[in-house]
């Protein structure tokens, strides 16, 4: 080996401990404040909105041209898509096409945004962003469904189409049990599952809190926070301490076992009492379990056995006494916890244990014993005890009988019930102290219980909703740097408050409880920089298919400004000043010119700007999974519109006629069809999906049991049209899954499929054949 190998590992070693920023981080785009952006002098005739006069600006300085409009036709389908994630219906294009009033466009793009299926789309697009999975991952023998999940998938919903201002929809998210509290509206304790429904690490609470700092910060923010766990960012201006001040404000906030309800339940409901009348016998399993093992515990033979080991082990260590309790099949903890109390009652002189601290001592019990409790002493005396063993075994029986006694009217006998039931006292327990104290057998048994429980509790259609929320510990967490990131490993201890970069002079630290309301108010605060810059660039990357900014949940040092930063400044200000209305923004962005052009550029725009970064023309898109499922089913009238509700498995047959987004999402054991077309992975927040082509895409729409399904349904409807007038029947497929008229090649193509088409076992019948092709086709798949 070199001998200077050691010598350099140590030199790499002190470098990674160095951060590599420095005081010019300050000065980066994104760190500035979002400033008004003032329209050029000229502006041209061809512009419908502000953006579109300084994206034409910058086009002009790049001596670049645009692309021409789009025709109606496409555009209508481009909006549908965009904002519902469905097909355009031949008749919203007619309509649209038909109107020939100066405000056509905007009133066709008012009802879409009016639409409920607005809110469903633009939730799926959140829910990358929030890791959304409807189970925890794997947690061992814990049940993994989380029973509320689909709540914030509602709320979700909901907020989109009621336009709750982003702010608000910030605040909730991250402190709904502040927003409960003010407004005594208890549905915004569902915005919570933004914060809790992540992955639980086998509960790991560390790993937990970094999953929660990562998808608010790279969420909302768009800074790798979570980079500084172990040690100083490398690039960002964000020290180790800021780290772990955002860990102390988590850290100070827990999850209840109760969840809250958003509403009053209809306690009238059937389905309601039939969940409640089998909530009430599970929880009653457990209990009974928990009474019977802690009445077990004061039993006369387990006090014996416990008194008996807590005697004989009164010098032993901990090994030694689990190695006798595991042999007697005791618990090795009210083992510790006997043998402790007895010992601190004897010193204490509790008069119940002085005839044991005489005998213990001395060797035999006196004559008499004044201050002794009197049912002790005489049930010694009456036993002629003069030795320990036959002690332990009267202790035991007289302080049985005292617990079963009754009534408790007796002092003494109460001072000898209150050795097992006090708090102090080794079996006073609660039931999740107990659980703590159970060997592995009896725990298994608990969790196995606790899990057919929150299954019924998730999975029963007459459970009311309720908020998977964070609440304030009643004492804050002090947090402390974890050295390297060792929890073990303590150093300094830091304030909770907000991140050194983004905070304005005068930062103070979090003392309103946990301090996420401090925090969400910090983050949706006019003055941060970032926040709105995020949100505007993740819903352009939706509509055009590509960010401005190529790193959606990076904009650090190394993220350069966007060629039309420009655009993003003006609508990122915008934004703000028009109250945070994300319609408003999206009405915007959808009015414009920009947005309006052809996908067919200009032959000098494809090669000056082959990556379309200065937008010379509209991206062409393919669906997602979701928007082309939907699509699916949409083509045969088959897609049940009802909004809501708990998940479904959208991939077993018979398949369900849900949106896309009502199927349940399995964090654990995401199903390969979804892997397949690159939906989003719910173990991380996910700034932007793969968009990846491979054959298994290729062969879903050739094989797939649902493509082959709806291809057989519209077939039998274009056969028996097609019995009456093949062209027609080619017309209403192609207005039916492409929301046009097939132009005349089309159509002798068509008519040339049906009628030479030689019959198979997978396809017996043409117009099923020339179904499927239509559904294959890239015009059924991709936006122009």
């Amino acid at each position: 080996m070199n001998p200077r190998t050691p010598f350099l590992y140590v030199i790499l070693a002190c470098l990674s401990a160095l951060p590599l920023y420095s005081e010019d981080s300050a000065a980066h785009w994104a760190f500035q404040r979002v400033s008004v952006i003032d329209l050029p002098s000229a502006i041209p005739s061809t512009t419908i909105t502000p953006i579109d006069a300084l994206h034409q600006s910058a086009l002009r300085d790049q001596d670049l041209p645009m692309a021409k409009q789009a025709p109606r036709q496409r555009i209508a389908r481009r909006l549908a898509y965009h904002l519902h994630g469905l097909p355009a219906t031949m008749e919203d294009v007619e309509t649209f096409e038909n109107d020939d009033s100066p405000n056509a466009y905007g009133r066709y793009l008012d009802r879409q945004l009016a639409s409920p299926r607005y809110g469903e789309r633009w939730a799926r697009h959140w829910m990358d962003v929030a890791r959304y999975a409807d189970n925890k991952g794997y947690v061992f023998q814990e049940e993994r469904r989380y029973p509320y999940a689909y709540t914030y998938r509602d709320w979700l919903v909901s907020a989109f189409n009621t336009d709750l201002p982003y702010d608000e929809f910030i605040r909730q998210q991250i402190a709904g049990d502040h927003v409960v509290k003010e407004s005594q509206d208890p549905r915004a304790y569902a915005a919570m599952g933004f914060l809790t429904l992540g992955r639980r690490f086998l509960n790991r609470e560390p790993d937990i809190i970094d999953d929660r700092i990562d998808v608010v910060t790279r969420g909302l923010l768009g800074l790798t926070v979570s980079c500084a766990r172990c040690h100083d960012h490398k690039f960002d201006p964000v020290p180790i301490e800021d780290y772990y001040s955002l860990y102390g404000i988590f850290a100070s906030s827990h999850e209840p076992s109760d969840k809250p309800l958003l509403g009053e339940p209809d306690t009238t409901s059937p389905a309601y009492q039939a969940f409640l009348s089998e909530e009430i016998k599970r929880q009653e399993k457990i209990d009974n379990y928990f009474t019977t093992r802690h009445a077990k515990l004061r039993t006369e033979p387990l006090l014996k056995a416990y008194f008996q080991l807590a005697h004989d082990g009164r010098d032993w260590d901990e090994s030694k006494i689990g190695s006798r309790a595991q042999a007697e099949k005791l618990y090795q903890k009210i083992a510790l916890r006997w043998r402790d109390r007895i010992i601190e009652l004897c010193k204490e002189g509790h008069p119940a244990f002085l005839p044991w601290k005489h005998l213990l001592e001395k060797g035999t019990l006196p004559e008499t014993m004044e201050t002794a409790n009197p049912m002790v002493w005489k049930a010694l005396k009456t036993a002629k005890v003069g030795a320990m063993n036959e002690l332990i075994a009267v202790y035991a029986k007289v302080i049985a009988e005292a617990d079963h006694d009754n009534p408790h009217d007796n002092k003494h006998r109460e001072s000898l019930r209150q050795l097992l039931v006090s708090k102090d006292s080794p079996t006073g327990l609660e039931p999740e102290k107990l659980y703590r104290i159970f060997n592995v057998k009896d725990q298994e048994t608990v969790r196995k219980l606790r899990r057919e429980l929150k299954q019924h509790q998730a999975m029963s259609p007459g459970a009311p909703p309720r908020g998977m929320v964070m609440l304030d510990k009643d004492k804050p967490v002090r947090p402390h740097v974890f050295v390297r990131g060792n929890p073990r490993s303590r150093g300094k201890q830091v304030p909770r408050q907000y991140l050194t970069a983004l905070g304005h002079k005068g930062r103070q630290p979090y003392e309103d409880g946990s301090g996420r309301r401090q925090l969400a108010d910090d983050i949706s605060s006019p003055r941060n920089p970032l926040t709105a810059r995020v949100f505007v660039n993740r819903t352009w990357m939706h509509f055009f298919g590509k960010p401005m900014v190529d790193a959606p949940s990076d904009f650090g040092v190394r993220t350069e400004a966007p060629k039309l930063v420009t655009v993003l400044d003006r609508l990122a200000g915008d934004f703000m000043r028009e109250g945070w209305s994300i319609k408003r923004l999206h009405r915007e962005i959808l009015s414009s010119a920009l947005y309006r052009q052809d996908s067919l550029a200009p032959e000098v725009a494809l090669v000056r700007d082959p990556d379309n970064r200065w937008i010379t023309r509209m991206n062409r898109q393919r669906h997602g999974f979701e928007a082309m499922r939907d699509s699916l089913l949409a083509a045969c009238d088959d897609l049940d519109l009802n909004a809501g509700g708990q998940p479904v498995d959208i991939l077993k047959q018979p398949f369900s006629q849900r949106r896309t987004i009502y199927g349940f999402i399995d964090r654990q054991n995401l199903p390969s069809t979804f892997r397949t077309f690159d939906i989003a992975s719910p173990d991380v927040h996910t700034p932007r999906r793969l968009e990846t082509m491979v054959p298994q895409q290729a062969l879903y729409m050739m094989n797939g049991p649902l493509v082959a399904q709806q291809a057989e349904r519209l077939g039998l409807r274009a056969e028996e049209m097609g019995k009456q007038s093949p062209t027609q029947a080619i017309t209403a497929l192609y207005h039916r899954l492409f929301a046009r008229s097939p132009d005349e090649e089309e159509t002798l193509i068509g008519l040339a499929f049906v009628n030479d088409w030689t019959p198979s076992d997978k396809f017996p019948n043409s117009w099923e054949a020339y179904a499927h092709a239509l559904l294959s086709a890239n015009e059924f798949i991709f936006i122009d």
